[in-house]
């Protein structure tokens, strides 16, 4: 079996189409599907709100802080509105056709 590169080129209005045996699905596709369908996301810069010192990106479990440490780690990522939910920004350009991901603005707040 070959191993998945993840992401598929198509032609059409997918920009992508995600393996479905991409390592950054683990069974959490319904939960998330439900919990992101019509939330709308931003572009922001992290900063706590509630006291922790990161986030973590909802596919992939990347750390997102004010103090990324590695290539893997960031310090900015789509939120939802109440920043319970992070996704960094190669797995929202990754999944964002996938689960219909909706974003109110582009720039970074």
């Amino acid at each position: 079996m070959l191993a998945s590169t993840g992401v598929q080129p198509t032609c059409g209005s997918v920009r992508f189409v995600i393996d479905n045996h991409d390592w950054r699905l683990e069974g959490q596709e319904s939960s998330l599907r439900a919990v992101l369908r019509g939330v709308e996301l931003r572009l922001v810069t992290w900063s706590t709100s509630d006291g922790h010192d990161h986030d973590h990106c909802e596919f992939c479990w990347a750390r997102i802080s004010d103090r990324p440490r590695a290539g893997y780690e960031y310090d900015r990522a789509y939120a939802t509105l109440d920043q319970r939910r992070w996704i960094c920004e190669p797995c929202f350009d990754d999944f964002r056709d996938r689960f219909a991901l909706v974003v109110i603005s582009d720039s970074v707040a």
